[in-house]
């Protein structure tokens, strides 16, 4: 099959395909992962991700993958109901189902890197950088950083729908826009203990974070803003099902804009990767409404014993 023209299937259905619904978005997700196939959302989904909440209706969803997780990611599709309709690849893949997914294939490089073929030769570079994550109707998930969207969004005539998605990065979400999320994100001791002792009041001591992170942690993540760390979350475990949250932190300028809750998002789902079951957390009273109703953790009685 020629990689520069494109090829249009027959028609898969009478019934035209519905909307991209959040909830066709995380059965999508659940399949790949279940399948061990890594993805990345982007497009207008990548968007509303990073603002970490859906801002327009979206027709498809646009997905990134390993190339050489070609054949499985399209057994997967063809399992939920999707089947080929407009084949471009190895540049994309367009299927038709309950909804459409463009699907679009990346050769990573040992880096972290990745390139993306293009119509005629042409190439589309992903630095290490270019993948973070966001959250879809409060679940983590991999997507592309902001950086890359606008990008993306920039060297040709903007739809109404791109100058929507770019309002959108510029501030009209719920998270800042640009604040990218990592798991285990470089960090040094100093800027940790700075962030912590500003979101939670007190003086700033010498606490060996990066040692503490490497000898202990199952994980942690990092919010950055403009390169700034803006957020930190770090994450213990027992070796078993049980995940712990530790020093959840925002910076206090930009509490209440959805940060929090995209750190704990994202500590659950890499808790969940590590094969953990529950993810436990101890915090104040005064903390009960971002952690049960925000974070979705249910409310459970504790013991606590002072030892020192």
């Amino acid at each position: 099959m020629s990689t520069r023209t494109a090829h249009v299937m027959a028609s898969v259905s009478a019934v035209d395909a519905g909307p991209m619904t959040p909830e066709l978005v995380l059965d999508l997700l659940d399949a790949f992962e279940r399948a061990g196939i890594d993805v990345w959302v982007a497009g207008g989904w990548g968007i509303d991700a990073l603002v970490g909440r859906q801002t327009r209706d979206h027709r498809d969803l646009d997905v990134l993958y390993r190339i050489e997780d070609d054949a499985p990611i399209r057994a997967v599709l063809t399992a939920a109901g999707y089947v080929p309709e407009t084949d471009w690849w190895p540049v994309r893949v367009e299927l038709r189902g309950p909804s459409y997914v463009d699907i679009h294939p990346l050769a990573f490089a040992p880096d972290g890197s990745a390139t993306q073929s293009g119509l005629d030769g042409t190439t589309f570079d992903y630095p290490a950088s270019a993948f973070t994550v966001g959250t879809i109707a409060g679940r983590s998930v991999a997507c592309l950083s902001a950086a890359q969207q606008r990008l993306f969004h920039s060297g040709y005539e903007l739809r109404e729908i791109d100058r929507h998605d770019l309002a959108a990065l510029d501030g009209g979400g719920a998270m800042n826009a640009g604040t990218e999320l990592h798991a285990r994100g470089e960090v040094t001791d100093s800027e940790v203990e700075s962030l912590h002792a500003a979101a939670f009041d007190h003086a700033p001591t010498e606490t060996p974070w990066r040692q503490r992170l490497t000898d202990h942690s199952l994980t942690w993540i990092t919010a950055r803003l403009d390169g700034r760390l803006v957020g930190f979350v770090n994450v213990v475990g027992d070796g078993g099902v049980h995940a712990i949250l530790l020093d959840t932190c925002v910076a206090p300028h930009l509490q209440g804009r959805g940060i929090g809750r995209a750190l704990v998002a994202a500590a659950a789902a890499e808790a969940r990767r590590a094969g953990c079951h529950w993810l436990h957390a101890d915090y104040e009273t005064r903390a009960a409404d971002f952690y049960e109703d925000a974070c979705g953790m249910a409310h459970t009685e504790a013991g606590l014993l002072r030892l020192q």
